[in-house]
């Protein structure tokens, strides 16, 4: 019995770490918008299929679509030189100004 016992123990601290760490980074992302008023520019079809990108370097924050991409730390994003690098990109739902939070 006292070793069933250990067992529960250990899987509840377990997920409790895992839920907090996914509330945290959930929190994380929600904050960086607030606290940056960054605009959300979401990639259309006619950017997506680009074969060339100008080379400006005008850095964006390419961040991942969360159907396609399961990301396990924030953020889930890439920095690009350029809003055409970042969109066509196939893993880039949206891109934000600036390079990405770190």
């Amino acid at each position: 019995m006292n070793n069933q016992l250990k067992k529960i123990t250990i899987f509840f601290v377990i997920s409790l770490l895992i839920l907090s760490s996914v509330i945290f980074i959930l929190e994380s992302s929600h904050s960086f918008f607030e606290s940056t008023n960054a605009i959300k520019t979401f990639c259309i079809n006619s950017q997506q299929n680009v074969e060339k990108c100008i080379q400006i370097y005008s850095p964006v924050c390419g961040w991942s679509d969360s159907k396609k991409i399961q990301c396990l730390k924030y953020p889930c994003a890439e920095t690009f030189s350029n809003n055409c690098f970042a969109c066509s990109d196939e893993k880039v739902e949206f891109w934000t100004e600036g390079e990405c939070p770190k």
